[in-house]
């Protein structure tokens, strides 16, 4: 009899603790639902205040135009500055932020390892490399659609966004450098596209955006040797 009694009782304790177990592991998942939920809510906000549709980025040529213009007619007429007057270190994360963006596992396994090994964050869920990756395509593409917006208002300012243009079959070649352009396939897919959106696909066609190593400083030099013989013809 007492050792039914005891056999009795372990059983009922046994199925109380599994109880307990089960309720704590229910509770866990709940939360981390939860959890989700408001990740994935924060998540469309920032979509959406960074969305960047056709009209947003019209806005944007049309304030590029002015400003320019306003450059031109009197120094110190723009408000434009350039950034690195504001930024004294531009990160350098780029080549792990578009593997991530273009990582196409069905676990994000690229993800996870740049969050290990980058990031130092050892475990990460499927559910968070998914929101990981969805971030890096959302700042990607408003910088890349703000790129081609910029693109467009100085291609504006020289007269090469008309059909006249583009009928006569003058190509207007504009050169990118730097890693961003370079090393990130989406984001010159997102730049081209918006260009496209903008100007209409048959004058884009006549718009070739190429990268160019160095072009920044081959730029400069240029301008500063044709400044040069200028002041010399002064």
């Amino acid at each position: 009899m007492n050792s039914s009694k005891v056999a009795v009782g372990t059983a009922v304790v046994c199925a109380a603790t599994a109880c307990a177990v089960a309720a704590l592991i229910v509770s866990r998942r709940a939360r981390n639902k939860n959890k989700l939920k408001r990740a994935i809510a924060i998540l469309r906000d920032f979509e959406d205040e960074c969305s960047t549709p056709v009209h947003k980025l019209r806005n944007v040529v049309d304030s590029l135009i002015v400003e320019m213009n306003a450059g031109l007619a009197s120094e110190g007429g723009s408000k434009l500055k350039m950034i690195i007057s504001y930024v004294d270190n531009l990160p350098t994360g780029t080549p792990d932020i578009s593997a991530m963006h273009s990582d196409t596992s069905a676990d994000f396994k690229v993800a996870g390892r740049i969050l290990k090994d980058v990031l130092g964050i050892p475990h990460s869920s499927l559910s968070a490399r998914k929101i990981v990756v969805e971030l890096c395509r959302i700042v990607a593409e408003r910088g890349a659609r703000l790129a081609g917006a910029g693109v467009v208002g100085i291609l504006k300012k020289i007269g090469r966004d008309n059909v006249n243009e583009a009928a006569g079959k003058k190509r207007s070649v504009v050169a990118m450098d730097g890693g961003l352009y370079e090393h990130y396939p989406l984001f010159r897919e997102y730049l081209q596209n918006a260009v496209t959106e903008l100007l209409g696909t048959k004058i884009s066609e006549s718009v070739v955006i190429d990268h160019s190593k160095d072009g920044s400083g081959i730029g400069a030099a240029l301008l500063a040797a044709s400044h040069s013989i200028y002041l010399e013809e002064q």
